[in-house]
């Protein structure tokens, strides 16, 4: 990082939820950067207070600069709400224009999940994009988003295996309502119980990894641990929790040593 001019840019538009990437060099980033300095526009979305207070205080993110649309076109009609992610990685958050809706942005958790995906758009993270999300929810509003909801959550990693689910599932309950299907009925129930098994055995494998490097930051710096697991990638994550106790603090001092996003996360979040 250059200047001290560059690293409060840096640190500011951070805060707008433009999050760095890892193989980003800090020129690219300012270049981004100046592109998502937009003044405020009159017609923003005004988020609930709990839910801004929430980004500021836990993950020192204006919220205010994550755009929301307030349109049914897209969205599947079970949806009331989703989150958009550009080529950009600017996220905008969808609201559908009805009463249920209306109810959906009152239920702060719900909105606080949505908004977890849209600042951290930028990074395009897959394997632990989810288990942020929820985890977040529950970290902060535990009583409307307990802990079993949070664990489960990311159960599926996308809508094919819940359609695939589904078909097994009719097809162990629908065939002997029409078929007398012996073998066929106990091979299906196999295969749903079977299937299953994989998305459990990853959940809780991805569960660990994302404990593990959360602790890891808690131990060393209590109460900034989120506000560093919100900004990192897959790749970051998985680094972390590979880290044994007491190699923490050196390991990431080390790392803000030749790597400008690192140097900015030690200086301007943990210490």
């Amino acid at each position: 990082m250059s200047t001290t001019a560059d690293r409060a840019i840096i640190a500011s538009v951070h805060k707008n939820g433009c999050f760095s990437r890892p193989e980003e060099s800090s020129e690219t980033y300012l270049h981004t950067s100046s592109l998502w300095a937009q003044p405020d526009s009159d017609d923003e979305w005004e988020y609930p207070l709990t839910v801004k207070k929430v980004f500021s205080e836990h993950f020192d993110v204006d919220l205010q600069k994550i755009p929301v649309e307030i349109s049914p076109k897209g969205l599947m009609p079970w949806e009331l709400a989703c989150c958009w992610i550009d080529q950009d990685g600017r996220g905008t958050i969808q609201i559908r224009p009805n009463e249920r809706s209306q109810k959906f942005v009152q239920n702060e958790a719900i909105l606080t999940h949505e908004a977890v995906h849209a600042v951290r758009g930028r990074l395009f993270s897959s394997i632990f994009e989810e288990h942020c999300a929820y985890a977040a929810c529950h970290e902060v509003f535990p009583q409307s988003f307990p802990f079993w909801r949070a664990f489960l959550g990311p159960l599926f990693t996308s809508p094919k295996e819940v359609i695939t689910l589904l078909i097994l599932v009719w097809g162990t309950w629908g065939i002997p309502m029409f078929f007398d299907w012996d073998v066929s009925y106990v091979l299906l129930l196999t295969l749903s119980f079977s299937y299953l098994l994989y998305p459990f055995t990853r959940l809780i494998s991805r569960w660990k990894v994302w404990k593990s490097a959360i602790k890891n930051i808690a131990d060393e710096w209590p109460s900034k641990e989120w506000k560093l697991m919100i900004r990192l990638s897959d790749q970051e994550i998985e680094w972390l929790s590979h880290l044994k106790k007491g190699d923490v603090r050196e390991a990431i001092h080390e790392k803000a040593r030749h790597e400008w996003r690192w140097e900015y996360f030690l200086e301007d979040i943990l210490d």
